[in-house]
């Protein structure tokens, strides 16, 4: 059957016995998965004499490890006519150890493009566009509640209807008795949040009756980590957000769970929280729901100058981009606060509960903007809310490299790299 739908995200499955890329849809409300088989990681390769080193490539065998295709393309590098061969691989793990002999064979001059990651691949050779429309064929699956369709044909973009976007944010409260926080034993004590719906709530432990009709009390720590879960399934999230999620909330989440034997099942297909390592930092990554950092979107304009600040916390940034005030509460009484209860913790709750609304009013003041930049640069905007401008430009030139059949070098590294900072 032939559908349509919003392309919300995707990512590769190379953990399965038959890899394969998932593609995260949204179709009038209803979150849908498709999974396509068919496609396969490649590089290219160029060498002095270009047929007798494909001969050769095609015969390598590094253990059990063969190419699965080997064949001549015409392409260019900086505008001049290359033959290049192109080498096409069963699974991305077999390409580091065939790379490695495929440069130890005589002729071989530069190999081309085996660091662009194959989800990013997938979008580019497709040509499609996270955030706009794209029409799929394929056998519809019923898998746990789940929407699944297995695609026997190549997607294609296509324009469709402006989807309805389920938009959540959230936001943790810890217990700091030693001062800095400790995930291995200071325990989290609030969970607030808040949608684009009209959702506003504090989940916490502790009962202190503070007549607040948007708290919800659970029985303990790990009961409300749960029930943390539920809310995002009920709610059926698409984008969930949160500022500094990527370095602080989310990683303190995950260490919590992991004490308390909590399964983080916040993916829409069931799967727990991923930590995806970037370059200096790990990202948050959540299977068919789009996980911001507002922080990050904060940080991007920062650094192109769209905002300059003395400091970027919530309450400044809140301030600076929507002139509004929210409540504030010295961390150093966190403890205070939740020993003694009375009117503190009534306070402490509003200002936990005053962090997701105001994560969400930034958010989605900026979400516009960095959608934008999502059509422009091609990727997902998991990825390009936490791009630098440079990257943002680098994947622009990558995407339009592959529609004229340019070869795109490899990211410089060791003393090229060295010299390059000099220049």
């Amino acid at each position: 059957m032939h559908m349509e739908g919003l392309l919300l995200d995707n990512d590769y499955a190379e953990e399965e016995a038959k890899p394969y890329v998932r593609l995260f849809l949204k179709r009038n409300g209803e979150a849908i998965i498709a999974l396509d088989p068919n496609f396969e990681t490649y590089l290219y390769v160029v060498a002095d004499q270009p047929e007798r080193v494909a001969k050769m490539v095609g015969k390598l065998q590094v253990r059990d490890l063969r190419p699965k295709s080997v064949e001549l393309v015409g392409r260019t590098f900086l505008g001049k006519k290359v033959n290049a061969i192109k080498v096409a691989f069963h699974r991305p793990g077999d390409m580091p150890d065939i790379r490695h002999a495929i440069r130890e064979l005589p002729g071989v001059k530069e190999i081309y493009e085996f660091d662009i990651p194959p989800a990013r691949r997938y979008l580019i050779d497709r040509g499609l566009t996270p955030m706009s429309g794209i029409r799929i064929k394929g056998k519809t699956l019923d898998q746990g509640g789940m929407k699944v369709v297995m695609l026997e044909e190549p997607p294609v973009p296509t324009k469709v209807p402006e989807q309805d976007l389920n938009i959540l944010s959230f936001d943790i409260e810890v217990l700091n008795p030693a001062g800095s926080p400790r995930p291995e034993k200071d325990p989290i004590i609030m969970i607030s949040l808040a949608d684009n719906r009209g959702l506003r709530k504090v989940l916490t432990w502790k009962d202190f009756k503070p007549g607040l009709d948007f708290v919800e009390v659970t029985r303990d720590e790990r009961e409300m980590l749960e029930r943390f879960v539920e809310i995002v399934e009920e709610r059926d999230v698409d984008i969930l957000m949160g500022y500094n999620t990527d370095l602080f909330d989310f990683p303190y989440i995950r260490e919590r769970a992991r004490q308390l034997k909590v399964k983080l099942k916040l993916g829409r297909d069931g799967s727990e929280v991923i930590a995806r390592k970037r370059r200096f930092a790990t990202a948050a990554r959540i299977r068919g729901r789009v996980h911001i950092d507002v922080y990050t979107m904060v940080n991007f304009l920062a650094t192109i100058g769209h905002i300059r600040l003395i400091h970027y916390t919530l309450e400044d940034v809140y301030k600076h981009l929507l002139g509004k005030e929210k409540p504030d509460f010295e961390f150093t009484e966190f403890v205070d606060a939740w020993e003694r209860g009375g009117e503190k913790v009534r306070r402490l709750l509003e200002y936990s509960l005053s962090d997701a609304v105001a994560t969400l009013e930034v958010g989605l003041e900026l979400l516009p903007l960095f959608f934008e930049l999502t059509h422009i640069v091609r990727q997902s905007p998991f990825d390009v809310s936490r791009m630098t401008p440079g990257q943002l430009v680098e994947w622009l030139l990558i995407s339009e490299a592959h529609n004229v059949g340019e070869l795109v070098p490899a990211r410089p590294v060791g003393e090229e790299f060295e010299e390059r900072l000099e220049e």
